[in-house]
């Protein structure tokens, strides 16, 4: 018998035909393999333009830095959990200390009862006795609901009036209604006190803000504060070009020179913020617990003036900067003229 010829498998254009079949295999493999991939963890995989599927990192932040074990429950209809898996799943995958659990309240109504659920779409966090309940189903909501439930202790933030201070009630451009709603979001507690009225700050002012005052304090008021701050309590001063004298002395006790003057700065970048040269940008800050978040976030300072170290250093004070303007920046004199443009800009 003759034996078969195999030669046309040596023709260059059958080698072709096979290289180029093995080669549509491998890709056919290949797209099998990352469509299963982006099927199982499409949630996990962030590629879309507004990171719908992503979390902020300060969420990122408290939940990885969970000491204590907290139970998300989500009560809906089974064919109704959908839009809260795609956040909650989220939350599950960042840390071990969270576990979430779906449960229609018509099958199990037993555990619905437990946790006083009235609605359908109920979110609850619970973690040991304590429990939140998720006002809206949003990132800010449930991680307002998680710093809620595992916070210790009540923490207050002061904010001393009496001098045409910033008020914590006001919403226009001088108001602090934004910066009260974002601590009090952040389980923070606010409320004023007057030094006029009982020259004492509160035992329970985790910490005390003096933002802006128009009018010199008076000693009494002086010395109020500076018990507190050296008994361990923290104030932030913020003191607008020409005001706080007094206050200004105080910090000059603590090796902190606050300067009589106003930072012009011509940094071109400043335009594209629609800020005009009153008014320093900040883009870079030291390396600080208390500017680490603002990293990468530009700060405009407007009608700002300059703050430096003590010549004469202080036996148990540390001094720090947190942050300078740019090498376009300088001080000029502050005089009588200006400060009565910084009390209109400010009004």
């Amino acid at each position: 018998m003759k034996k078969p010829s195999f030669s046309w498998l040596k023709t260059r254009q059958t080698k072709y035909g096979l290289y180029l079949a093995a080669y549509i295999v491998v890709v056919l493999a290949l797209l099998a393999v990352v469509n299963w991939a982006v099927n199982r963890h499409s949630k996990s995989w962030d590629l879309t333009a507004n990171k719908q599927y992503s979390l902020s990192d300060q969420t990122k932040k408290i939940v990885r830095g969970l000491n204590r074990n907290v139970k998300i429950y989500c009560f809906d209809r089974e064919r109704q959990f959908g839009r809260a898996k795609d956040l909650l799943d989220m939350y599950d995958r960042l840390s071990p200390k969270i576990s979430v659990e779906y449960i229609d309240p018509d099958r199990k109504p037993a555990i619905a009862r437990d946790l006083q659920v009235k609605s359908y779409g109920s979110i609850i966090l619970v973690s040991g006795d304590r429990r939140q309940e998720v006002s809206v189903l949003d990132e800010e909501s449930v991680t307002t609901a998680l710093i809620r439930l595992v916070k210790s202790g009540e923490k207050n933030v002061c904010f001393v009036e009496g001098h045409g201070e910033a008020s914590i009630e006001d919403s226009d451009r001088r108001g602090l209604s934004r910066a009260k709603k974002a601590l009090e979001d952040s389980t923070y507690k606010t409320k004023t006190v007057s030094l006029l009225r009982d020259p004492k700050v509160p035992a329970d002012c985790t910490v005390t803000v003096i933002d802006g005052p128009k009018n010199e304090y008076v000693q009494t008021e002086v010395d109020a504060l500076r018990k507190y701050v050296e008994g361990g309590g923290r104030a932030l001063f913020l003191l607008d070009p020409g005001a706080g004298e007094k206050l200004g002395e105080l910090l000059a006790s603590w090796s902190v020179e606050l300067k009589q003057d106003l930072v012009i700065d011509l940094n071109p970048v400043n335009q594209l913020f629609g800020a005009d040269v009153t008014m320093p940008i900040i883009t870079e800050y030291k390396s600080h617990t208390i500017t680490r978040e603002m990293a990468r976030v530009a700060t405009i300072m407007p009608f700002a003036r300059s703050v430096a170290a003590g010549k004469d250093s202080k036996a148990g004070i540390t001094v720090e900067t947190l942050f300078e303007t740019s090498a376009e920046s300088w001080a000029t004199k502050f005089t009588p003229e200006m400060k009565q443009v910084a009390l209109e800009r400010s009004s």
